[in-house]
């Protein structure tokens, strides 16, 4: 195994992004009884299509041996 690195996300990034975020999220909300806010993977997955096709969201994402293994959106608009 090697050591996590950190680049841009691009459009070809959105899947594994999404699968990243869904599943994060989905964790969360079911281990705190909560709602699953992301609705589904095919949702997350147009959110974050969106997100990356928009000039001022900045994403960045995290890769260990080829794989996404976590992701960050930063808009700059507030």
């Amino acid at each position: 195994m090697t050591g996590v690195s950190i680049r841009p996300a691009g459009p070809a990034d959105a899947e594994a992004c999404a699968r990243v975020m869904f599943t994060a999220f989905e964790s969360l909300a079911t281990r705190h009884a909560f709602p699953i806010e992301a609705q589904s993977p095919e949702f997350t997955r147009m959110q974050v299509e969106a997100m990356l096709a928009a000039e001022s969201i900045y994403a960045l994402i995290a890769e260990r041996d080829g794989d996404v293994v976590g992701s960050a959106f930063q808009d700059e608009r507030g």
